[in-house]
Formats: structure tokens, C-alpha cells, sequence
């Protein structure tokens, strides 16, 4: 499967926004003025692929306020859609992403109170279907 052809640049512009996308110019006043969001800065999403997986978006992600916006892609393409961080799906792991170490999968061939996966809990936790950042 070439996910590339099934997830055109539109698509993924009039879902989750343009590639490369900043969400902000300040990373660390981002987190002071919405301290309970989890941003993820230089996001990737990452789709299965035939026996592997495909990056097809990076950019910057606010998941508090794109999750629905990333699980409408995931109806949109009929995939579980991994986000990773950028170290995950960039450099010397693009062509072998690390879906293991995804910060969640949005998943809509799930039960609605499924559909969204918490796989990082060091950092973010799930209340009602909504990745917020943990209070440390």
C-alpha cells in the first residue's frame, strides 16, 4: 500500500494543517500560557504501511486541540494514525520509524472510548478522551 497516494498534501492541509506547521515562535511561552496542553513541537505522524510504517506530516501539534482533528484523519484515511516525536520518525529512523515509543495512536476502527491510545505516560496522561499534560 503506497499511503502516500491514499493521504494526499490537501488532506492532511485541511485536517491537521500545512507540513512543517509551527503552532508557536516560543516553545517555552507556549507551555507557560497553556500549561495543561500537551504540545508536541516537531511532531511527526506516522501510518502503517504495508509490513512497516510511513511518516506522512511533521510539524508542531497541540494534541489538547488537535486530537480531533487527527482522529477526523484517521476516519478520513482508514488508518491508526502514530505520533511520535521528532527523534522517532526523523534523521537515522525515517525509514524505520519507532512506533514503539509513540506519545499516542488515534485509532477510529476502535470502540469510540478506545479510539484514542495513550502510549507515553511518563509525560501525558488521558482524562475523557483528551491528552493533557501531567502536572510534575
Amino acid at each position: 500500500m503506497n499511503t502516500q497516494k491514499i493521504v494526499s498534501n490537501e488532506v492532511l492541509e485541511t485536517t491537521v494543517g500545512f507540513q512543517g506547521r509551527m503552532i508557536t515562535g516560543s516553545k517555552s511561552g507556549y507551555r507557560k500560557a497553556l500549561p495543561e496542553n500537551a504540545a508536541v513541537f516537531n511532531a511527526n505522524l506516522v501510518v502503517p504501511d504495508g509490513e512497516g510504517f510511513n511518516k506522512i506530516w511533521h510539524g508542531d501539534l497541540d494534541l489538547t486541540l488537535d486530537g480531533e482533528k487527527i482522529l477526523k484523519l484517521s476516519k478520513e484515511i482508514q488508518l491508526p494514525i502514530y505520533v511520535l516525536r521528532e527523534m522517532d520518525a526523523r534523521f537515522n529512523t525515517e525509514e524505520e520509524p519507532k512506533v514503539e515509543n509513540a506519545i499516542a495512536i488515534y485509532d477510529c476502527s476502535k470502540p469510540e472510548d478506545q479510539t484514542v491510545q495513550l502510549m507515553s505516560t511518563e509525560y501525558y496522561t488521558l482524562t475523557e478522551n483528551v491528552i493533557k499534560l501531567k502536572k510534575l
